[in-house]
């Protein structure tokens, strides 16, 4: 008998028809997608890591290649535009029309709360020069819709930075004529709410969001709920809800597993936790957590969104953390110069083992057999033994 097969989400419903009757998987899970450019893509925004001389190196070169060689407009942050006053043609995301609350200080540029999102999302592209770190900058602008990333590595940290900066010329060719991959990586969004249902702020996060103890000497206690149910109380330093992405920073240092960010998923991982059957959880990504601080805690608690953004949570206050609807779309290696199925896959093993060192040993050798003795060997002890008793003498 024919089945119809009916797979809900958040904002739609879709009905699928086996008409034999047997359900089964249409494809594996990937988060790994190929896109092409409708049109000629016109506007960059160029991202760099600052106080960095290779960084301001690397990037006079690629603005060079995106507007001589391959006709796109450049976006910078204003920090990079007063860093290069003699090229002319690179625009502030700063709408020049907007008006700053207070004066700024010599040497000091707006934030990104003055950032026009308007210019912002004129962007077809990012080109981030930096280590991971410069990647998580871009998703805190990005609240919405990120366009997709390319990101050469020039930190301390690649595992968000597959392309090497000596190709950035062949590269910047692939991207504009749209040959290249992405890899989407799962953000989370999170509401954090007053002990009144007030909200209280909206954040979004690439790698963890942690509720910990902050400055406090004293335990952080901390309800945890998966869709409306109590699954534990932590007692302890704190807890850490992370991406796969994020698995391998924050919450690896914690304790949690390593896990690929083609899997959907969501991570639950103590800080410190003063009971040794809490251990790290995985969640399936369409789950809801709600973490509250007890009203009868002995102390309040602090939250920090990939690091930034830290706020007090009193007594009563919560946070609902979710997968975000946006993720963070990262150019991988093309085809052409990797297996399509199989890049993203190399490129986040590579990252673990060049990175951390992962189940990085010296090899142990082989055992080499000992060679049998002769036997005059042992005819010569005896005779000895022989020579060295009375019954002999």
């Amino acid at each position: 008998v024919g089945i119809k097969l009916l797979q809900c989400n958040d904002e739609m419903c879709q009905y699928e028809y086996k008409p034999d009757g047997n359900i089964g998987w249409t494809a594996q899970s990937t988060n790994t997608v190929r896109f092409t450019w409708d049109n000629h893509p016109t506007t960059a925004l160029i991202i760099k890591k600052p106080n960095s001389p290779e960084s301001s190196s690397a990037f006079v070169n690629i603005v060079d290649i995106l507007h001589e060689k391959l006709d796109i407009k450049i976006l910078v942050e204003p920090a990079v535009k007063a860093e290069f006053p003699r090229i002319s043609y690179l625009e502030s995301v700063v709408d020049e029309g907007s008006e700053l609350t207070e004066p700024l200080k010599p040497g000091t540029f707006p934030g990104p709360e003055h950032y026009s999102n308007d210019l912002l999302r004129s962007a077809d592209f990012i080109v981030c020069i930096g280590g991971d770190g410069t990647i998580l900058w871009v998703s805190g602008l990005y609240k919405g819709p990120c366009p997709p990333i390319v990101s050469f590595a020039m930190g301390s940290l690649g595992f968000l930075t597959p392309f090497d900066y000596a190709e950035h010329e062949s590269v910047l060719e692939e991207v504009v004529s749209g040959t290249i991959q992405v890899a989407v990586r799962t953000r989370l969004h999170a509401l954090v709410h007053d002990d009144q249902q007030n909200l209280k702020g909206k954040f979004i996060a690439l790698n963890e969001i942690n509720l910990d103890r902050g400055p406090s000497p004293y335990l952080c206690n901390v309800e945890c709920y998966c869709d409306d149910r109590l699954i534990t109380v932590s007692e302890g330093d704190g807890i850490i809800v992370a991406t796969p992405t994020g698995s391998t920073a924050y919450s690896l240092a914690a304790g949690g597993s390593m896990v690929h960010p083609d899997v959907p998923a969501l991570l639950l991982t103590p800080i410190c936790s003063h009971a040794l059957a809490f251990r790290p959880m995985i969640f399936p990504d369409s789950v809801t957590l709600h973490l509250k601080v007890p009203k009868d805690s002995s102390f309040h608690a602090w939250a920090s969104f990939d690091g930034k953004n830290g706020m007090t949570l009193y007594k009563g206050w919560s946070v609902t953390v979710r997968v975000s609807k946006w993720p963070v779309p990262i150019m991988m290696q093309s085809a052409a110069r990797d297996v399509a199925a199989s890049a993203s896959r190399r490129d986040w093993f590579d990252g673990v083992m060049e990175c951390l060192q992962w189940n990085n040993r010296t090899a142990q050798g082989a055992l080499v057999p000992t060679p049998p003795q002769p036997s005059v060997a042992k005819e010569s002890k005896s005779s000895k033994a022989n020579a060295a008793s009375p019954a002999s003498q």
